[in-house]
């Protein structure tokens, strides 16, 4: 079986933290790898070593924020399809259109409950 990966590109630990812990919380999920990168530059590389299946993305980051990493990995037409999820404590519409208008597969807050985390991962891990 191939291991699932994830890689969460956030400056908060808190929400790697959150990942892993719904993660571990589900046996379906127990053998899925989560990488974690604290800022939008250093996840453009990340992608690259990873390959990961899912990327959690947050939208404000030091350095290089969620929407100018999303843009540089998007001009790349091997992660065209790459899911990238933004996750992000921005929780106003403005924010989700603009996220889903870069290239943003969907765009949820930082309040997500981990049930919903849980279909989140069903619906990107299977």
């Amino acid at each position: 079986m191939i291991k699932k990966t994830i890689l969460c590109i956030d400056d908060s630990r808190m929400t790697v933290k959150l990942l892993r812990d719904t993660l571990a919380s589900n046996p379906k999920y127990k053998d899925v790898v989560v990488h974690e990168s604290n800022q939008g530059f250093n996840g453009i590389s990340d992608i690259i070593n990873y390959s990961p299946d899912l990327v959690f993305m947050d939208f404000e980051m030091p350095i290089l924020n969620g929407l100018e990493a999303m843009s540089i990995i998007r001009q790349n037409p091997k992660y065209k399809d790459l899911d990238i999820l933004f996750f992000s404590s921005k929780d106003n519409v403005f924010d989700k259109i603009r996220g889903t208008m870069i290239g943003g597969t969907e765009y949820f807050s930082k309040n997500t409950q981990r049930e919903r985390l849980n279909e989140i991962f069903e619906k990107y891990l299977g």
